[in-house]
């Protein structure tokens, strides 16, 4: 029996406003089947979601649109998360940067 993999990407954010990792920003990653968002915070000293990488599950499909809501409300552009990689997406930074996680086989 064959087992077969989803893919997945992660997405790492920062924001150079005194919040280096992005903490309380809001992710969103829209598919051509649909979206998902995760919010990331620290309150009293217990992680209440992540202020590291964020995963997302693709299943099968190659790649997503990603983008990131900062603590101010503003959003930063669209990127693509291809399937397997590892996104990190900088306030104010005009790129971003891309690493390969896994082939996903």
């Amino acid at each position: 029996r064959q087992e077969t993999r989803g893919k997945g990407g992660e997405v790492e954010r920062g924001d150079e406003n005194g919040n280096g990792a992005g903490v309380w920003s809001r992710l969103m990653v829209e598919t051509g089947t649909g979206s998902m968002s995760r919010t990331s915070g620290v309150c009293g000293g217990h992680a209440v979601g992540h202020s590291g990488p964020i995963h997302f599950g693709l299943g099968q499909i190659d790649r997503a649109s990603v983008r990131v809501q900062w603590p101010d409300g503003s959003w930063s552009a669209d990127y693509t998360l291809l399937a397997n990689t590892h996104v990190v997406i900088k306030r104010g930074a005009p790129l971003v940067a891309y690493r390969l996680i896994g082939d996903g086989s």
